[in-house]
């Protein structure tokens, strides 16, 4: 059957004399390893994810398994082999009765029911065919999404890093005019305190960096990643994507998911059919050959049997089966709704993040810099007070950090959109850095 040869091709089945049985596991048939050295990029992780993901593994093998169940309804019926010997004694002075019959009885199938299981079971092997490819793009919509956050925890562990030599300068300004009895002793503990502030943050960060590096772990089936070599693109600033109208007309149409509960409306729907044809039960015919005792004579009998629809015509299965296919497709309705909701979510908080982001940039940043450099060599010729250093510097650190913060939601999003709709990121049209 053409199942069995697509279960083969796909790796999941194979056979030899002694029957079809489950293939080997994809972490069997391909040893993996990470790179011994060099960088290890985006896709090599998701190229990790097929082979070692649970889900990915879990959703391949229920293939195999609605693909059995195909397979299994293209069988016919198994005959009968029946062996009797009756010797019936009579009370009443006859010679009785006393025989051997050899028999075979063969179930006929006289309705569409064999040909409406098969498109059943094949609608069922293309919906999880098609549930693959999302299980595959939610597992790599996961792991991009945690790799955008080690490039975002990288980039805020650096510019802290900054932010602390700027606040150790100014440690070190105000320590050196206390010294000469030029400033107080609080103005050096505010700036300590400033200074140990962004360490803490540095080691916060650190620490949830490594709780990426497990949550990318549990995606690959528990195999760690080489996080120290990971090169994540630089995060996306200034995209020109299409309009939300456009991508969710694509969801609606090529979404995995989407096509995988409309095949599996289809597979309702031939459910139906399935139903409606056990109202005509199997014909049995029988032949047999037997002995007579009596005169040692052989005979030959035959029959059929036709089983009578009169008492149960099969009406409660087929209204299950019909109100299947209601829950299926709205199930199929769900399921677009929740795609539709997460791209629209997702699209709008890259949309607001980003326009913040351009203006942040162009106004916001530039300012707070050259507003810190003007309040520092105002205090060292001592025209401007400790506090207003200060305040220059918790602007600046503030502005930097939250210019981090927006990039973050900048390439969350997008990381979440990609989830949902793959194909547009084939030809974004990129204004600033290329993700």
């Amino acid at each position: 059957m053409r199942i069995l040869e697509e279960l083969r091709g796909e790796g999941l089945i194979e056979a030899d004399a002694h029957g079809v049985r489950p293939g080997p596991t994809v972490a069997e048939q391909l040893a993996f390893a990470w790179p011994v050295e060099g960088p290890v990029g985006e896709a090599e992780v998701l190229a990790a994810a097929d082979r070692l993901s649970p889900e990915i593994a879990g959703a391949r093998a229920r293939i195999g398994v609605v693909g059995g169940r195909a397979w299994q309804a293209s069988f016919y019926p198994n005959p009968t082999l029946d062996v009797e010997s009756e010797n019936l004694r009579p009370g009443n002075g006859d010679f009785g009765v006393s025989q051997s019959t050899i028999g075979l009885s063969q179930p006929i199938i006289v309705s569409d029911r064999r040909d409406a299981a098969i498109a059943s079971g094949l609608a069922y092997v293309s919906a999880e065919r098609l549930e693959l490819e999302a299980t595959r793009r939610r597992v790599h919509g996961a792991i991009r999404r945690e790799l955008r956050e080690v490039a975002y925890l990288r980039e805020a562990i650096e510019r802290h890093e900054v932010l602390r030599d700027i606040a150790e300068r100014t440690l070190e300004i105000a320590s050196a005019r206390f010294e000469v009895r030029a400033a107080p002793e609080s103005e050096t503990i505010r700036a300590r305190v400033e200074y140990n502030s962004l360490g803490i943050a540095i080691d916060r960060l650190r620490g949830d960096l490594a709780v990426s590096a497990e949550r990318l772990a549990a995606h690959l089936g528990g195999r760690g990643v080489p996080l120290a070599r990971v090169v994540v693109a630089p995060v996306p600033r200034h995209w020109s994507l299409p309009p939300l109208e456009e991508l969710a007309a694509s969801v609606r149409s090529t979404h995995p998911a989407v096509l995988a509960a409309l095949a599996r409306v289809e597979g309702a729907q031939r459910e139906v059919d399935l139903e409606r044809a056990h109202r005509y039960p199997d014909v049995t015919a029988r032949i047999g050959v037997g002995v007579d005792h009596l005169d040692d004579r052989g005979f030959i009998e035959a029959g059929v049997e036709v089983p009578l629809p009169i008492l149960n015509a099969n009406e409660g299965n087929i209204l299950a089966a019909r109100f299947s296919v209601i829950e299926r497709r709205e199930r199929l309705n769900a399921v677009t709704s929740e795609l539709l909701g997460r791209l629209g979510e997702a699209y709008r908080r890259w949309e607001s993040a980003a326009g913040r982001l351009a203006a942040f940039e162009e106004n916001v940043l530039n300012d707070a810099q050259r507003a810190y450099d003007q309040a520092k060599d105002g205090y060292e010729a001592g025209s401007l007070a400790f506090l207003d250093l200060l305040d220059a510097q918790r602007t600046l650190t503030e502005a930097s950090i939250a210019q981090v913060e927006l990039l973050r939601v900048v390439s969350h999003s997008l990381a979440d959109i990609h989830e949902v709709v793959d194909e547009p990121f084939n030809h974004l049209n990129a204004t600033g850095d290329a993700p």
